[in-house]
């Protein structure tokens, strides 16, 4: 039961997150504004959604 309730949390948190990428143009995700300005745009991205 309680890993049930640890797996609906992540995965709801990893549904907010996606939430704030796609609409919220990143303003609650302070990392990946640092990653886009190193790698560029596409990669920053790609390097954020794969490390965190």
């Amino acid at each position: 039961m309680v890993t049930l309730i640890v797996g609906i949390l992540a995965l709801l948190f990893g549904l907010f997150t996606l939430y704030l990428r796609l609409f919220k143009n990143s303003k609650g995700l302070g990392k990946l504004e640092k990653m886009k300005e190193f790698y560029g745009e596409k990669n920053g991205t790609i390097v954020h959604v794969e490390v965190f």
